[in-house]
């Protein structure tokens, strides 16, 4: 059996570091990987990155990090990567086109709820590349409603 250690919205900083720390430190000898999803500092900066890497340092199992929307505040997603990934964390940054598409290829007649996507569309309409995620998700008929739906209130531009 592998038993997964699964953390989100750690939001680190120079504040919270004796928490961070301690909570990686009672992993060691609990896990066989280590996932952190998303939401890892506070506002993206380099610094409260370091607060993660440092706790993880003496973990000796994979740890694979997927960055969240705090991860991106700073616009300095790189950095956050590089800093993470000399700890030997494995980051998968996804951009913000990767994060709606998926969202909205998720939408089914068993989860039909926009209320997520609509925020997200209404904070980061300027920053996405709409014509991208249109393109990427016109398969599915929930993505098409979307865009009616964001078009007619007047947050995205009509493609």
């Amino acid at each position: 059996m592998v038993t997964i250690a699964a953390a989100a919205d750690i939001h680190a900083s120079d504040v919270s570091a004796d928490r961070v720390e301690r909570a990686f430190a009672d992993l060691r000898g609990e896990a066989d990987v280590v996932l952190l999803a998303g939401d890892l500092t506070t506002s993206g900066e380099p610094e409260q990155a370091e607060v993660v890497a440092a706790a993880c340092r003496h973990l000796d199992v994979p740890i694979f990090a997927v960055l969240g929307n705090h991860d991106y505040h700073a616009e300095r997603t790189e950095e956050l990567r590089e800093v993470l990934e000399v700890s030997a964390l494995r980051v998968h940054v996804f951009t913000l086109e990767d994060v709606m598409t998926t969202k909205l290829l998720a939408l089914s007649e068993q989860e039909p709820d926009y209320t997520q996507v609509l925020s997200y569309a209404r904070a980061l309409r300027e920053q996405i590349h709409w014509d991208d995620v249109r393109s990427r998700s016109e398969a599915s008929p929930f993505a098409r409603a979307f865009f009616t739906l964001v078009e007619g209130l007047g947050i995205v531009e009509p493609g």
